[in-house]
């Protein structure tokens, strides 16, 4: 019997310890940069250009300060981690 069920549980929990260590502003940054980007997908996974929606991504992620980009690293880095382990 696996210990996590689905992929979206890892996500939960990474969650709950993005809110408790660095307060809602950081999971709302990492919970905008990970839906926007999945936004980006579509249909189309891979197109040649994501357009506006792929530009007003960009220039978020240029705008981030070094501690939001660790903020982010670690967050994605975890994550990645959290669904390898619960597959």
């Amino acid at each position: 019997m696996p210990i996590i069920g689905t992929t979206s549980e890892p996500g939960r929990l990474l969650g709950d310890v993005l809110t408790e260590q660095s307060g809602g502003a950081g999971f709302a940054l990492v919970e905008e940069l990970r839906a926007r980007t999945k936004a980006l997908r579509g249909e189309d996974g891979s197109p040649a250009d994501f357009g506006p929606p792929g530009a007003q991504l960009l220039a978020l992620v240029d705008g981030l300060s070094a501690d939001q980009d660790r903020l982010v690293a670690r967050a994605f880095t975890a994550y990645f981690h959290l669904v390898n382990m619960a597959e």
